[in-house]
Parts: C-alpha cells; sequence; structure tokens
C-alpha cells in the first residue's frame, strides 16, 4: 500500500496525484498511422 491519494477534478473521468505539485488533463484529438514506417502520428489542430 502506498501513501499516495487520487483527487477527481471537473468532469475528468481519469484521477489526479493529490500530492503532485503539477497536474494536467490531456484530450486526445486525431491520430493518423503512418504505414511506411509503421508509426502513428498523433495531432491536435489550431
Amino acid at each position: 500500500m502506498t501513501s499516495l491519494n487520487s483527487e477527481y477534478k471537473k468532469e475528468c473521468l481519469a484521477p489526479f496525484l493529490k500530492e503532485s505539485t503539477m497536474q494536467l488533463e490531456m484530450q486526445f484529438v486525431v491520430e493518423y498511422p503512418i504505414k511506411e514506417n509503421d508509426t502513428i502520428f498523433n495531432y491536435q489542430p489550431n
């Protein structure tokens, strides 16, 4: 068992680490598969 605590904010489904000094919420937007080198490129348009 650890002494880490979860913290839920707004409408975000994933928990944050309450003791962390930096907390980020991210959103997946677009995924482009690149067949030539078997890679996935993630992109967020402006």
